[in-house]
């Protein structure tokens, strides 16, 4: 029996559900996958915010790994020169290139005049 109700093509097979024995149910099966657009249209929106919460995350993280250590600097720069306009005295900070083998810069045997 491959024809439906209307005389056209079957759309679903059919399988009933038994439990100890009976016939509690039936279950409906698909005779075709859904067409993509189908599962597009019902996950796509628990994909979207689920894809803005990863990008926010992400961008959050970035920032933090990016800018922190220049904000760190800058706040050290900035107390300094508090401290200097108050009259006291101020260590220097160690330069980028005294902390060359911590960032993976090579030391060159050349020396450049700093203008």
């Amino acid at each position: 029996d491959s024809e439906g109700r209307g005389g056209g093509p079957r759309r679903a097979e059919t399988a009933p559900i038994m439990a100890n024995g009976e016939e509690v149910g039936t279950v409906l099966v698909p005779a075709e996958a859904p067409p993509v657009f189908f599962a597009v249209w019902e996950v796509g929106p628990t994909l979207a915010w689920f894809a803005l919460g990863l990008l926010g995350v992400g961008a959050a993280v970035t920032a933090l790994t990016i800018f922190r250590p220049t904000h760190n600097r800058l706040r050290a720069l900035e107390e300094a020169a508090t401290a200097l306009g108050q009259g006291q005295k101020v260590a220097a900070m160690k330069s980028a290139r005294s902390r060359a083998p911590s960032i993976g810069w090579r030391k060159t045997s050349k020396r450049v005049p700093r203008p």
